[in-house]
């Protein structure tokens, strides 16, 4: 993939709910609307319009999944859409079903895992904000490898990062497709103005932590999971759409440290 293209993928999935557009994304990796519409066309498989769009609306499916209780005006502020008539039209387009009437047609997803509750073992810990830089992890690429791409690229450009704690950041925009891998490291100090776009900005507060050794292909699962079993019953609510993952190296090997930010409802 072309690496102007995969920044400006990047660009769509963190700043969705912005105002972009097909000029203000070719701008910011450097090419002509037309050249960039093309380029991240054949890339892609998609124009750069419908991926902004699919993007949103398929946020707007997972906060309908994930918040049941939250109204629909604030389901389409939160995904991106400047009016409700808008964003009602457009969603019914892209799903066949108004937002109101979607968890009917879309019932609550069953985690497929046989697990325990005890096997979740879930705790509550405090993160102070920290800034991770990262690299894609698009099909075929290994979690690892991208790790060694971004120490190298940390090395030369001598950024400094904490280099024993790697961070993955995983992102999921409704319905069951494959996550969106983000592996990196945070850094010591704040970013360089030339990283920016490989900055991934770790919120303060709150989050549930659990362990799995489960593979990336079963984690929506076992996030699912996690919702029935500890969400569903517990006086928080997801507070951010992302999870961390890190690995502990004085834990068995596989066994990884899930964390989702929280806060407390109502």
């Amino acid at each position: 993939m072309d690496k102007r293209v995969e920044t400006a993928y990047d660009i769509i999935k963190k700043e969705f709910r912005t105002n972009l557009d097909l000029n203000k994304l070719a701008a910011r990796v450097g090419l002509s609307p037309f050249h960039f519409h093309r380029l991240f066309k054949e890339d892609l498989g998609e124009a750069p319009g419908k991926c902004l769009r699919r993007t949103r609306l398929e946020h707007a499916a997972h906060l309908l999944f994930a918040i049941p209780d939250m109204s629909i005006s604030q389901v389409a502020l939160d995904s991106g859409h400047s009016s409700l008539t808008s964003f009602s039209r457009a969603f019914s387009n892209y799903f066949d079903v108004a937002p109101r009437e979607f968890l009917d047609k879309h019932p609550k997803y069953v985690s497929k895992l046989n697990l325990n509750k005890d096997d979740l073992n879930v705790s509550i810990v405090h993160l102070e904000a920290m800034n991770v830089i990262y690299s894609r992890a698009v099909s075929g690429d290994s979690i690892s490898s991208k790790l060694d791409a971004v120490t190298a690229i940390c090395t030369f450009n001598d950024v400094d990062i904490r280099n024993d704690e790697a961070l993955c950041v995983h992102f999921h925009h409704g319905g069951e497709q494959p996550f969106d891998y983000y592996a990196g490291f945070p850094l010591i100090d704040n970013p360089d103005e030339d990283y920016l776009e490989r900055i991934f900005t770790v919120p303060a507060g709150f989050y549930s932590s659990f362990w799995s050794n489960l593979s990336h292909d079963q984690l929506w699962d076992l996030f699912t999971r996690w919702k029935e079993e500890w969400l569903d019953s517990s006086p928080y609510e997801i507070a951010h759409f992302f999870a961390l993952e890190r690995v502990d190296p004085n834990k068995h090997a596989g066994m990884r440290e899930f964390l989702i930010p929280i806060r407390k409802t109502g």
